[in-house]
């Protein structure tokens, strides 16, 4: 399951890969990757050789991809052999400073008092590194627990989820046309969650008054009606039974997080005859399908983002067919990862902090646009992304993104060509298509103009262009004392459904995210019990369950690596 650096690879290519990486050579043309076009799309990198008269190392380069970030670091070393050696490095700290001694093979860690370490390369870290002995945690801590190098792993994946990985990848557009007809088929509305609805005979003195979160606005003819907690996994405070239908309710175990329950067909009449060219009717199915929301404050809270051990990936999306490709790589230039080997799950120095983890996007090959005027021009817009200040794939603009910077402040918008200033700032950022929701010019929430448009739209469906499935989106919701961020699992939604939804919410922005399980839109809260060695799961839907690997479950995307991304809840403090 797990593989050494360069361990199946022919030596002599892959040294000549290393030599490409931090010589930025074009005389290997054919090698698969141009790894060089990676680091040469870090723009705000560093890096460092030192050439040492040494026994076991003879030179070093150290490569701090993000200076404004200092978290994600390659180490190549040369041994006097000439092999050359690439770790991945993560610094558990962004205070912390590295560099190379220029005097012998050590690595210089120093803190912002001023005190150091120095470690050195061969005995703890390229010793370290061999002698993990089929070490099933990607993240080795290293220099002192100052650092840690990274293994690469497989990542997990239900036997669905490989089935169609496998028949993607093997029979191309004809395995994507299987897959669509299997779903239209066999798994359509399989998810559907339909609730018995209740009614009380008056409204409770405490529901009549709002939290920090407002309550939906929705129909007069249900504000007294409640929905049964039944597939619901969080656990609200006062363990209620029935949630009345769009007010938000405090979590017991989580202090600022809230949940609500709502259906797409208790939205307001107002809202449902608004912007009517750019939103469909609801159909009798999404009208009466479960959606589960929690949100959470972004003054107690922020994201994270993790690129999983195989998407969404890099490189041209095979959508990518209506415009002229300067390269047969990818739209930055590149089709492989490499140097960097993909983490898959929470680092290690952020688990203490995480309480949750939610899926994120679409894979690279559906991250594109394949109709409409979108799919003409800016290389069909791919999808971006960055991880810890990594730039993967330069974001476009137009689409709908969710940024993180490094002050932990998490921002939804439309990527605009001003942003490009702001990455200095910007530890993380995911884009996943078009808006569902955008501001208006008065800063209102309103449906964004292809939601209804399922080709143009690229919001992928069924064979037959049936666009309702089970969804994963993410709203804010701003408030005059603080902004909320919301993730809502709808359990069989079009992105009309979705789009209506947000607004009854209040949401000012809304971005879809995955789609067809409660696997492909996990979500979940977790926290570490009294015993501090075993961990509560508290799932946004309780069908989540069987896809987190078994009964020996844990969280998705926490402490096992994964092969798609996601995002992090996190304490700010």
């Amino acid at each position: 399951m797990f593989m050494e650096l360069f361990a199946h690879g022919n030596r002599t290519a892959l040294l000549l890969a290393a030599l490409l990486v931090f010589c930025g050579s074009d005389s290997n043309a054919s090698l698969p990757g141009k790894a060089d076009a990676l680091l040469q799309l870090q723009k705000y990198k560093e890096e460092t050789t030192v050439t040492y008269a040494d026994d076991s190392v003879t030179s070093a380069t150290l490569v701090n991809l993000n200076s404004n970030i200092n978290t994600w670091y390659i180490l190549a070393i040369t041994d006097t052999r000439g092999r050359v050696r690439v770790h991945n490095i993560l610094s558990v700290s962004d205070d912390l400073k590295l560099q190379l001694n220029t005097t012998a093979p050590e690595l210089l860690i120093t803190r912002p008092s001023g005190n150091g370490y120095s470690c050195n390369i061969d005995q703890e870290i390229t010793w370290v590194f061999d002698s993990r002995n089929k070490r099933k945690s990607t993240y080795i801590p290293i220099c002192n627990n100052l650092l840690f190098t990274v293994i690469k792993q497989d990542g997990f994946r239900t036997m669905k989820e490989r089935g169609a990985e496998v028949l993607r990848w093997l029979a191309g557009d004809a395995g994507e046309q299987v897959i669509n007809e299997v779903k239209e088929h066999f798994f359509l509305d399989k998810y559907l969650v339909q609730e018995r609805t209740g009614e009380l005979a008056s409204l409770p003195e405490e529901a009549k008054h709002n939290g920090p979160l407002p309550r939906a606005t929705i129909q007069n003819r249900y504000q007294n009606t409640t929905i049964p907690t039944n597939h619901l996994g969080l656990r609200t405070k006062n363990s209620e039974r029935n949630l009345l239908a769009g007010k938000w309710y405090p979590l017991k175990n989580f202090p600022d997080v809230y949940t609500s329950l709502i259906t797409p067909g208790m939205v307001s009449k107002q809202i449902q005859a608004s912007h009517k060219k750019k939103v469909n009717y609801l159909d009798s199915v999404e009208r009466t399908a479960t959606v589960f929301l929690m949100g959470f404050s972004l003054n107690r809270y922020t994201l994270g983002w993790g690129h999983g051990t195989d998407h969404p990936g890099v490189g041209w999306s095979p959508r990518a067919r209506n415009i002229r490709r300067d390269n047969p790589y990818g739209p930055d230039g590149f089709n492989s990862l490499y140097p960097l080997i993909p983490l898959g799950h929470v680092p290690p120095f952020h688990l203490a902090k995480t309480i949750g983890t939610f899926s994120a996007g679409f894979q690279n090959r559906h991250g594109a646009f394949k109709y409409g005027k979108m799919s003409t021009y800016n290389k069909a817009h791919h999808y971006g992304f960055m991880e810890h200040g990594v730039m993967l794939t330069s974001p476009s603009e137009g689409l709908a993104t969710v940024i993180m910077y490094k002050d932990g402040k998490v921002e939804l918008k439309r990527w605009t060509k001003q942003d490009n200033q702001s990455l200095p700032n910007i530890r993380h950022l995911r884009q996943n298509g078009i808006p569902l929701i955008h501001r208006d010019e008065n800063g209102q929430g309103i449906p964004g103009k292809l939601v209804n448009q399922w080709s143009r739209g690229n919001w992928s469906g069924s064979a037959k262009k049936e666009l309702r499935a089970p969804r994963g989106g993410a709203c804010l919701i701003e408030t005059p004392r603080e902004n909320y961020l919301v993730y809502a699992f709808f359990s069989s939604v079009t992105p009309s459904g979705m789009a209506r939804v947000f607004q009854s919410y209040g949401c000012s922005f809304a971005i879809h995210l995955d789609l067809n399980s409660p696997g492909q839109a996990y979500g979940s809260l977790y926290r570490t019990k009294d015993d501090g060695r075993s961990i509560d799961i508290e799932l946004l839907m309780s069908t989540m369950h069987a896809y987190m690997g078994g009964n020996r479950a844990s969280p998705r995307y926490f402490v096992k690596p994964d092969y798609k991304d996601f995002f992090y809840i996190m304490k700010r403090k």
